[in-house]
Parts: C-alpha cells; sequence; structure tokens
C-alpha cells in the first residue's frame, strides 16, 4: 500500500513540476514579445532557467520525502507524509512574510470619533 501511495504522489509531484515547467517557457515568450530591449530578453530567459531549476529542485525534494515516508510508513508524529510540492523552506521564500500582520491602520485619515451620548431604551 505505501508503494501505491509513492507512487501516486510521485506521478503527482512530476505532473506539477512539468506544470510549471510550462509556466517558465510561456511567461518567457510573453516576456521576450513585450519587449524590444535583448538585455531584458536574456534576463527572461535566465529567469526561465531559474523557474525550471526550482521546478526540478522541487520534484526531487518530493521523491526523496516520499520515499521517506514510504520508508516510515506514517508511523509516529514526526514522520514524513507523501506529498506533490516537495518541502518548501519559508524561511527562504522571498514571497513568503512570517512577520505580515493583517491589523496594519492607516494613520493618514482622521478616525471618527464615537458618539458619547447613547440613546437608552
Amino acid at each position: 500500500m505505501q508503494s501505491v501511495k509513492e507512487t501516486a504522489a510521485n506521478i503527482a509531484a512530476s505532473a506539477l513540476s512539468g506544470m510549471e515547467k510550462t509556466k517558465a517557457v510561456l511567461g518567457e515568450k510573453v516576456e521576450k514579445i513585450s519587449t524590444s530591449d535583448p538585455i531584458e530578453k536574456d534576463m527572461a530567459t535566465l529567469r526561465k532557467e531559474d523557474r525550471i531549476r526550482l521546478a526540478e529542485l522541487r520534484k526531487r525534494e518530493a521523491y526523496t520525502q516520499n520515499a521517506a515516508a514510504a520508508v516510515h510508513g506514517g508511523s509516529g508524529p514526526n514522520s514524513p507524509t507523501f506529498t506533490a510540492s516537495g518541502h518548501i523552506n519559508p524561511e527562504k521564500n522571498p514571497f513568503h512574510n512570517h512577520n505580515a500582520t493583517n491589523d496594519v491602520k492607516n494613520t493618514n485619515k482622521p478616525v471618527a470619533s464615537q458618539p458619547t451620548n447613547a440613546i437608552s431604551s
């Protein structure tokens, strides 16, 4: 049963990697079409290559994690689980901000005051 789960997770990881690679290629084409600057075109190619390498790395990480999950069989609270996306370290992800808060107030606008004399019923 574990090998079936591992195989399914590996297929999903491969499919996810393929989609990310396709997005990288299409993104490069859009960037190349939208600019006439040769430096920007070269940068688009470099970004594409980086995204493809990252997708392949995540796929390999998912394969490794799925193999570990198959070996451990889900025993214990800290045992690895099957995944399609690989292990992504949130501290290294520049788009993931742990310090962001949703309760930031705009101090440029005046605050409406509450009426002090309420009508009692």
